[in-house]
């Protein structure tokens, strides 16, 4: 594709998306976003194009608009700095040098001429004669002079030099016609279109926000181009977020933080871990859930997370149904996982809870016993899992745009929250981190984006100024699919 070609399915993009507006589709809804991406995939299709040939002309046209940017900005600050230099130099003072050089180039000072005549002597009568010194003035031809200074004399007064630029005085004039004409000049020129105020003042805001919105989505294509090279380069893969199409939005609560230099884990379960105890690899013991109130009967819950065989992590969601008798009594998940990252009430039943997702082990009132085995909680009457921690696949990376973190505290308190990443097979490791307090979130949005690639583990870890604090995290970016 060239950069012609982009410009032209550039503009045409730009005027289908102005069709949704007018049609009143939401730019800020999921419905709009569906929509771009089907309207894009098709006018490229049509023009015989991928997206993957429009990105790459697109970021060309980046570049070179970036370049002719700066090209003209600097011939703009040469020109303005030829302009000053200019005029600094057609002054008084240059005009007073220039005829002072004249004046010495031209002017040549009195020369004094001794002439002294030898001695004669005389045989007879001895006589010595002696001749005094003569001082003469060479007689001086000033007419050159005179008509230099003639000729510098007339180009002085042809001269319009400026008088010193007051800026006070002009800025206070400046303010004063700006005050009483802006009103009447705006109503002028909207009177001039013959439409209400308001339409025309919503036009040019309008055109504003598009401006806005098309610059802020042509700066995430770009990161998000970024970083699918950077995984190239990095890892050797190939990857594509259109053909995955899913975002990733990880969030949790702890209200048991404390001050141990290890931290604690953002989830629902740390009432009784702080961090999770995570299964050996290539090992998919997790397989059980229950709950601590025995009324929680045949209520349907989606639960998601991975398998793992040969180093390698598969998605997988399964829906599970409690116990139809009794909602303490444990009930087998259907595929036995590895990692169990979500879970969610996919019924139209409440659930009191709390649910536990586990390792088959021994139970009270429906509890783990061995509180290490437990691997994801719901926590009361909250009917959706909360736990700021996820795996990847073997074949997804995540582009992480960014993470927060929340001190839930009315008492004067703060925390620090960190974003980890553990690579598969080894340890976690800190990428950034923010503070936060009862006053305050601590919000962290990356540029460039964060690269978690396939296999790996990602969690926030809070560390807090005291004892059972109460903390929340989320984390959130797009996942990429590895195509080749």
């Amino acid at each position: 594709m060239t950069i012609n070609d982009f410009k032209r399915i550039a503009r045409l993009l730009k005027e289908s998306y102005k069709e949704l507006e007018d049609n009143g589709i939401l730019v800020a809804s999921d419905e709009y976003d569906k929509l771009v991406a089907l309207i894009r995939d098709k006018i490229l299709a049509m023009n015989g194009f991928t997206l993957e040939e429009y990105r790459k002309a697109k970021k060309q046209y980046l570049k070179e608009k970036e370049a002719t940017q700066k090209e003209k900005k600097q011939a703009k600050r040469f020109n303005s700095l030829i302009t000053k230099q200019t005029k600094e130099r057609v002054t008084k003072e240059y005009v007073k040098n220039t005829v002072a050089d004249a004046i010495k180039k031209n002017t040549k000072p009195p020369q004094v001429i001794n002439k002294i005549v030898k001695e004669v002597t005389i045989e007879k009568p001895k006589i010595v004669e002696t001749v005094r010194e003569i001082t003469k003035k060479e007689t001086y031809d000033d007419r050159k002079l005179w008509e230099e200074l003639s000729r510098l004399n007339k180009i002085l007064s042809e001269l319009n030099i400026p008088e010193p630029l007051d800026t006070e005085a002009l800025e206070k004039k400046l303010k004063e016609e700006y005050e009483s004409d802006f009103s009447a000049l705006f109503e002028k020129s909207i009177n001039t279109l013959n439409m209400p105020n308001f339409r025309k003042l919503g036009m040019g805001l309008q055109q504003q926000i598009d401006d806005i919105i098309e610059d802020m989505a042509n700066q995430t294509e770009y990161k998000i181009d970024h970083a699918i090279d950077v995984i190239l380069e990095t890892y050797g893969v190939n990857v594509s977020v259109d053909k995955k199409k899913k975002d990733l939005l990880k969030f949790g609560r702890n209200p048991n933080v404390g001050s141990a230099a290890t931290g604690y884990t953002i989830w629902a379960t740390g009432a009784d871990n702080a961090h999770e105890t995570y299964v050996a690899a290539n090992t998919n013991s997790i397989d059980s859930i229950s709950s601590s109130t025995s009324g929680d009967t045949n209520i349907t819950f989606v639960v998601e997370g991975h398998t793992e065989s040969g180093g390698n992590k598969t998605f997988v969601t399964q829906s599970v149904t409690t116990n139809g008798t009794d909602g303490q009594t444990r009930v087998a998940l259907t595929t036995p996982l590895n990692r169990v990252t979500r879970a969610y009430n996919n019924g139209s039943t409440a659930a009191t809870g709390p649910i536990y997702i586990y390792e088959n082990t021994a139970l009270t009132s429906g509890k783990p016993t061995d509180t290490t085995k437990i691997h994801l909680t719901i926590p009361t009457n909250r009917n959706q899992s909360e736990k700021a921690s996820t795996s990847l696949s073997s074949t997804d990376y995540w582009i992480i745009t960014g993470f927060r973190g929340s001190m839930l505290e009315k008492a004067a308190s703060f925390a620090d929250v960190a974003l980890q990443v553990r690579i598969n097979g080894k340890l976690f490791r800190e990428v950034e981190d923010v503070s936060c307090s009862d006053a305050s979130n601590g919000i962290m949005e990356f540029n460039p984006y964060i690269i978690a690639p396939a296999n790996s583990d990602i969690r926030l870890v809070a560390v807090s100024d005291s004892t059972s604090r109460d903390v929340s995290g989320g984390i959130q970016g797009f996942l990429a699919k590895v195509i080749s």
